[in-house]
């Protein structure tokens, strides 16, 4: 039985097949970052709280479990004070080019039809200002209230506070009925109930409608060299897919992947001495708080941990 902090719930079953069966992947104890050294908001919420990352055993689905309850998720997250940003410079140094690229790839359209896109998770809605650009008739969706203000105060346009689950709701203000391009980068590993939010968003996708989805890869050469290490466990993340749990994702919910963009592994070659250097860093450091030797000010409990180039994005068509 896994311990649980009154904070935490239990998943009773799979995400995707629905098994309640599951072979621990990675357990890390109460207090793995003591609170007197470390920052842990998001590894932790500031609790003893232990953190376990489990396998499906039927599908081999990799989660959280237990897990933060939807209700004391804001403890493992920071309350941000976004601040306006340049709009112009921050287009000109945008770093969407490798996604844009399998958008124009595998989503054309023609001039002045002016597609609808909508960015899950847009944070100050950057991306839907670079699809504006590309043609497209961009909106974004983000959670966070400071962060929607701070866009409208820079300039973005079209960036609205709001959920997937508020979806409907949106879609019915702005007299839409159609969203050919929906984008998520860095969000699916976030969600509750992924299935649910993948079967919401197609409702409004119709054949040959887009879905682009970034993540961290669970199957890559960074968790694969580093395991329980890697930088990306930690109580934010819900969730942890690979190229073929996404495959299947998309196809239960009527899409076929048509492009997958991932780092070959030769090019985490040139980043792997000076990492592998930073996680000892980080194991010594950890190693001496646990002795009791305490810093003056606390450290982010992240600073050193390991990863490479270990994010996927997956282009799906629906059908």
């Amino acid at each position: 039985m896994i311990a649980m902090h009154p904070h935490q719930e239990s998943v009773d079953k799979c995400n995707f097949c629905g098994s309640g069966s599951f072979r621990v992947m990675h357990h890390f104890e109460k207090d793995f970052y003591p609170h007197a050294a470390y920052v842990t908001f998001p590894w932790d919420g500031n609790h003893s709280a232990e953190l376990t990352i489990v396998q499906c055993s039927g599908c081999g689905l990799v989660y959280q479990n237990p897990r933060f309850k939807a209700d004391h998720l804001g403890e493992v997250y920071t309350v941000m004070d976004a601040k306006p940003i340049d709009l112009n410079k921050a287009v000109a140094q945008h770093k969407f080019k490798p996604l844009l690229d399998l958008i124009r790839k595998n989503a054309p359209h023609a001039d002045g039809s002016s597609p609808v896109s909508l960015d899950i998770g847009t944070r100050y809605g950057l991306l839907p200002e670079v699809l504006r650009r590309e043609g497209f008739n961009a909106f974004g969706i983000e959670f966070n209230a400071s962060c929607v203000e701070a866009a409208k105060v820079s300039g973005f346009k079209n960036v609205f506070q709001g959920t997937i689950e508020s979806l409907p709701e949106w879609m019915t203000q702005q007299k839409l009925r159609r969203i050919e391009l929906i984008t998520m980068t860095d969000v699916i590993e976030h969600l509750l109930d992924p299935m649910a939010d993948l079967n919401l968003l197609a409702k409004y996708q119709e054949k040959g409608d887009h879905m682009v989805i970034q993540t961290i890869d669970v199957s890559s050469w960074g968790h694969r060299l580093f395991g329980k290490w890697w930088y990306h466990f930690h109580a934010q993340h819900t969730y942890y897919f690979d190229i073929p749990m996404l495959r299947k994702y998309y196809d239960s919910v009527g899409y076929d992947v048509v492009d997958v963009l991932k780092v070959k592994p030769l090019n985490n070659l040139t980043l792997l001495p000076g990492v592998w250097k930073a996680a000892l860093r980080h194991k010594s450091k950890r190693r001496d708080a646990q002795q009791g030797k305490i810093p003056a000010e606390k450290i982010w409990y992240a600073a050193d941990k390991p990863t490479l180039f270990d994010i996927i994005t997956i282009v799906a068509r629906k059908r």
